[in-house]
């Protein structure tokens, strides 16, 4: 059997005594002191668990784009494509990697995408990822456009000789312009310029129905039909006589710009900068 020993007389007693068999006095047990540290961990742990619940629940539970698969116009242009997720603005972001010929753009609903032209001969693909911030989530929009086959033009230079002459002995200005055109071939094209006086910004008038527009405007103009899909003239000329501006004696300040069309649509391909240039009409 299992003894004990007394607190006040140190006599040996039964482990089940409640009295002391020697004095009588009654048995006192040890209390044992609790440790406050593991209670104020077990309190931390259950608020941090708290906090940590409501933190988690305050967080984007998803993101999901309109469409998952976009075609988009060989042309260019830009398109909008809505977003749906319980994020806050700030709480989510978009990325399109790898892909220079897109810009995208965040907005209140979702997305703006900004895209140029595929002047390529192939069909091209890119990827725009969306994702929250906190508890992450995804979604993905994948992209296709197609090689643009409409007919385009584009100026590359422009140059000039102003004391030329034609055939004709007649003294003028001689327009030099190198430009290329796309998908056009067998349509006829025009190449055409067209004066103004730089201080009014005016087009300058015809009045002979020779070197002019359908609206009696002066302008000089030739035309052209690609042999092939993709053509380019490194040195296409134009030439208009002195006389045909139509200019009282005197100097003037003058400008003129370049015009690639297509003829068939009477549709205007691309424009040059302005070319301004001193003119003296002797009296």
């Amino acid at each position: 059997m299992e003894m004990k020993n007394c607190n006040k007389c140190g006599i040996g007693n039964p482990d089940d005594a409640v009295f002391c068999r020697n004095c009588g006095s009654k048995w006192k047990e040890k209390i044992r002191k609790k440790n406050p540290f593991w209670r104020i961990l077990l309190i931390i742990a259950l608020l941090s668990g708290v906090c940590w619940l409501i933190w988690y629940l305050s967080m984007p539970s998803y993101i999901r784009a309109e469409k998952s698969y976009v075609t988009l116009d060989p042309t260019g242009g830009t398109k909008t494509i809505f977003v749906y997720t319980d994020a806050d603005y700030d709480d989510w972001s978009v990325n399109c990697y790898y892909s220079s010929w897109i810009t995208v753009e965040k907005t209140t609903y979702g997305i703006s995408i900004s895209y140029d032209a595929n002047e390529t001969d192939d069909t091209r693909t890119a990827a725009i990822t969306m994702y929250t911030y906190g508890r992450y989530f995804s979604d993905r929009i994948e992209l296709t456009q197609g090689p643009d086959n409409s007919i385009r033009g584009s100026i590359e230079k422009v140059w000039v000789d102003y004391n030329a002459y034609d055939e004709y002995d007649r003294s003028g200005i001689r327009i030099h312009v190198k430009f290329s055109v796309k998908n056009m071939k067998g349509v006829k094209g025009q190449c055409a310029a067209y004066f103004y006086n730089s201080e009014t910004s005016t087009a300058l008038n015809d009045y002979n129905g020779s070197y002019c527009t359908v609206d009696d405007k002066v302008a000089v103009s030739k035309n052209f039909t690609p042999s092939y899909d993709s053509s380019k003239w490194d040195d296409f000329k134009l030439f208009i006589p002195d006389d045909e501006l139509h200019l009282s004696p005197g100097d003037w300040k003058l400008y003129f710009n370049v015009r690639i069309s297509d003829d068939s649509k009477n549709k205007t391909l691309c424009n040059s900068d302005k070319h301004g240039f001193s003119f003296n009409k002797a009296y």
